[in-house]
C-alpha cells in the first residue's frame, strides 16, 4: 500500500478535526435557534391565551362558567370574535350579534339560511400586535369576504395553539436530530481517523538470531512458527506487517551472515524459505559476532516514517566479543570492537527501533546492561524476556507478546484476547498455535514426565 508521510497523515487528521468542529458549531447554532424560537412560541401562546381570556372582560361581559378550566369549542369561538372586535371596532355589532346567537339570547337564522353571512369586505386582516413574532408573521385573524358560512382564516384559538405547539415540537425534534447527526458524524470521523492511523501504521519486525551450533533448537522453533506468527500478528492487530531476518555466526565461520531485508504481504514467505535453509553451525569460542548482526540489522530498509512501529526480536545464548560485554569467557577476538555493539544499538535507537532480547542464560547479562544504556534515549521499549534453555516452545508466544507490547507502546489499542488455548505438549505446539490463530495468542505447555506448564506473555 502507498505510504503516507507524517505531514500527510497530520493534514488528513486536521481536516477531519475541522469537519468535527464545523458540525459541533452547526449543532450549537441549531440549538441556539431552537431556544430562541421556542421562547418566542411560548410567549406567543401565552399572549394568545391572555388575549382570549381577557376578551370577555373588555366588553363588560362576565366570564363564562369554567373559563379557568378547559375551554369549550363555543367559548373558543366567542373568544376569537372578541379578538376580532378588539382589533377592528367596526365589527363590534356583528360580533355581538353572533355571540348572542351562540348563547341563545338572539334570533336564530331560519333553517337553510346562512348563519351570519360575513360580508365584511371592508374589514382588513388585522393581526393582533402583541401576538407577532420576530421569526414569523402572526396568524391571520381576518374574515373571508362574501363566503357563505365563512370561517376565520387563522382558525380557532385552540387550532392556533395546537399549530404553535406542533411547530414547537417540530423545532425540538429538529434540534435533537441535528445534535444526533453531529454526534454521529463526530464518532464516524473519529473511527475513520483511527482506521487511517492503523492502516498507515506498519509493524516492521526484524528477527535477529544467533545461528551458531548451540542454537539449533531455537532455529527449528523459528522455522516451525514463523508463518503462523505472521498470520496471527495480522489477524489480531490488523496492521501492515513487514518482516526481516538477520542470522549471524562468528568471525571465522564460512557463512557469517544470513540476511533477508524487509518484505511484506505474500513475499513474507521469502523469510520462511530462508529460515528453512538456515542451519545451526560454527561458533568456535564462547562470544559471537553480535556486533556484526546488529550492524546488518541497522542497515536494513527501515522506514523513515515516525508513525511506523519498528522492533527487533533478538534471540541469543552468547554475548558479543570484547571484555566490555562478558565476564571471563574465552574470547579469541577481545579488545576494542569495530563496529562497537553499543554504538550500533545507539544508532538503532536513533531510528526509533524498539529492542526485545530473549535471554537463554546469564552469560549475556553484562552485554544487555551495556546495550540498554546505549538505547536509553530512543524513547522506545527495551525489554528482556527470560526464554531459558529447554523452553524453545515459548518462542512464538514471546514474539507475539513483544509485537503486542510495541504496538501498545505506540498508542494503538488492541482488542482484548479470548481465553488461552488448552495446554499442548511440545510435539503439538505448532498445531496448537495454528488452531488458535483466529483467537488469542496460544499458551503452549512444557512437557516432560507427563507434567505440563502453560506460559502467557506478561504483555497480555
Amino acid at each position: 500500500m502507498p505510504t503516507k508521510s507524517p505531514e500527510e497523515l497530520q493534514a488528513i487528521i486536521d481536516g477531519m478535526n475541522q469537519k468535527i468542529a464545523l458540525l459541533e458549531a452547526k449543532t450549537q447554532q441549531t440549538e441556539a435557534q431552537y431556544k430562541v424560537e421556542k421562547k418566542e412560541l411560548e410567549q406567543e401562546i401565552h399572549t394568545l391565551r391572555a388575549t382570549a381570556g381577557n376578551g370577555m372582560g373588555a366588553m363588560g361581559m362576565p366570564p363564562m362558567p369554567g373559563q379557568d378550566q378547559a375551554v369549550s369549542p363555543q367559548m373558543q369561538q366567542m373568544q376569537m370574535l372578541m379578538c376580532m372586535a378588539q382589533a377592528n371596532p367596526a365589527m363590534m355589532p356583528q360580533c355581538m350579534q353572533m355571540m348572542q346567537m351562540m348563547m341563545g339570547m338572539g334570533p336564530q337564522p331560519a333553517t337553510g339560511t346562512t348563519p351570519m353571512p360575513f360580508a365584511f369586505s371592508a374589514v382588513p386582516a388585522a393581526p393582533v400586535s402583541s401576538v407577532t413574532s420576530s421569526s414569523r408573521p402572526a396568524a391571520s385573524l381576518s374574515v373571508s369576504a362574501h363566503a357563505p358560512g365563512a370561517t376565520l382564516e387563522g382558525g380557532s384559538t385552540v387550532a392556533q395553539l395546537r399549530a404553535l405547539q406542533a411547530e414547537k415540537d417540530k423545532l425540538a425534534s429538529r434540534s435533537v436530530s441535528a445534535s444526533n447527526r453531529a454526534d454521529s458524524a463526530s464518532k464516524i470521523a473519529s473511527i475513520k481517523a483511527n482506521a487511517l492511523a492503523r492502516q498507515d501504521t506498519a509493524v516492521e519486525l526484524c528477527i535477529l538470531m544467533d545461528c551458531t551450533g548451540s542454537m539449533g533448537s531455537y532455529i527449528e522453533q523459528a522455522k516451525q512458527t514463523a508463518a503462523l506468527i505472521v498470520k496471527q500478528a495480522r489477524d489480531k492487530y490488523a496492521v501492515d506487517l513487514r518482516v526481516a531476518f538477520v542470522g549471524y555466526r562468528d568471525f571465522d565461520d564460512s557463512v557469517r551472515f544470513e540476511v533477508k531485508d524487509f518484505v511484506a504481504g505474500e513475499n513474507i514467505d521469502e523469510v520462511t524459505k530462508l529460515l528453512m535453509h538456515c542451519t545451526a553451525t560454527g561458533g568456535g569460542d564462547a562470544p559471537e559476532d553480535v556486533a556484526g548482526g546488529l550492524e546488518k540489522a541497522l542497515h536494513l530498509s527501515w522506514s523513515q516514517s515516525s508513525s511506523r512501529i519498528k522492533m527487533i526480536v533478538h534471540v541469543a545464548d552468547a554475548p558479543a566479543h570484547g571484555s566490555e560485554y562478558h565476564v571471563g569467557l574465552v574470547d579469541n577476538h577481545d579488545g576494542v570492537q569495530n563496529p562497537d555493539p553499543a554504538e550500533m544499538m545507539r544508532q538503532l535507537g536513533d531510528k526509533k527501533v524498539a529492542y526485545y532480547f530473549f535471554k537463554i542464560n546469564n552469560s549475556t547479562d553484562k552485554m544487555i546492561a551495556k546495550l540498554k544504556e546505549a538505547h536509553k534515549n530512543s524513547r522506545r521499549e527495551f525489554k528482556v524476556h527470560e526464554l531459558g534453555k529447554g523452553n524453545e516452545f515459548k518462542f512464538a508466544d514471546i514474539v507475539l507478546g513483544s509485537i503486542a507490547s510495541s504496538v501498545r507502546a505506540a498508542g494503538i489499542t488492541l482488542p482484548t484476547p479470548s481465553a488461552p488455548a488448552s495446554p499442548a505438549t511440545p510435539a503439538s505446539a505448532s498445531a496448537s498455535f495454528s488452531r488458535s490463530s483466529a483467537s488469542s495468542v496460544p499458551s503452549m505447555a512444557a512437557g516432560g514426565g507427563g507434567a505440563s506448564a502453560t506460559f502467557t506473555p506478561s504483555h497480555y
